[in-house]
């Protein structure tokens, strides 16, 4: 893993020891996950949006990669490195494809990269979600070009 990088960022959150089982929410997301390229969980602040993601991602059939952001991932490069070290987490064998050897270098060629997520995507045999937690805090205009590109892209 690239040392600049905290794996705290790319676990899904440990379960709170007070937690009230929201199945509903649980299943509705399962469904809708399954049948959507992109779902959005939006509620204000301290709603528990982070806690149901986490515990669908805990209990669902779909393997998660989970990516908790920040604003300090407003830069291109290091939230398409967290993206990958986050898919990474769960399958480990994206570590040596094209576009984790792109992003090793100094100044990657994002356009190469995008296309190398893709292709990954597309000979991966299982379906992966990715949750990006506090999406909202990303705003650099590269970054939402990069993400509507993926989410137009992957199979």
């Amino acid at each position: 893993m690239d040392a600049r990088l905290l794996a705290t960022k790319v676990r899904i959150p440990p379960a709170p020891h007070d937690l009230i089982a929201r199945q509903q929410l649980i299943a509705a997301l399962e469904l809708g996950i399954s049948t959507h390229r992109l779902t959005v969980v939006s509620a204000p602040a301290g709603y528990g949006k982070t806690t149901l993601l986490a515990d669908w991602a805990r209990s669902s059939s779909q393997r998660v990669a989970w990516v908790a952001l920040s604003a300090l991932e407003n830069a291109p490069d290091r939230f398409l490195r967290y993206f990958l070290r986050a898919w990474e987490a769960v399958d480990p064998a994206i570590g040596e494809s094209p576009p984790a050897i792109l992003l090793g270098a100094m100044m990657p060629d994002f356009d190469a990269v995008l296309a190398g997520f893709v292709n990954a995507a597309g000979e991966t045999p299982d379906p992966l979600v990715f949750v990006l937690d506090d999406y909202h805090l990303i705003d650099d205009s590269t970054i939402q070009s990069a993400l509507a590109f993926l989410i137009a892209h992957f199979p």
